[in-house]
């Protein structure tokens, strides 16, 4: 198993056009999304953020090599579709690979 976390950064200016987004076009974007096994899409709560609104996207595959072949390819395409609705400032992604610590803490 291999787990990505993409969290989505979206400045409060663009909020009720993010929504529509969410509502509208990205439900079928993440089911189409190729060789994701499972994910959970969610609103992140923080006390530290003011000047928007974080969300997340964690993404489960079956190997690491899967993962990387969607980093290299679908992710860019997810990336490419977001920041042709909203510009790099106004919606950020991060992209958090998440890997298990193999010793013993």
């Amino acid at each position: 198993m291999s787990v990505l976390s993409v969290t989505f950064h979206v400045e409060s200016t663009v909020q009720p056009q993010w929504y529509d987004f969410l509502e509208k076009e990205f439900p079928a974007l993440v089911e189409n999304l190729y060789d994701v096994e499972k994910f959970i899409f969610s609103e992140v709560d923080s006390d530290y953020i003011q000047e928007g609104k974080n969300y997340n996207l964690l993404l489960i595959f079956d190997d690491h090599e899967i993962r990387s072949g969607f980093l290299l390819n679908e992710m860019q395409n997810l990336s490419e579709i977001i920041h042709n609705k909203f510009s790099q400032e106004q919606v950020m992604i991060f992209i958090t690979e998440l890997n298990p610590i193999t010793k013993r803490l």
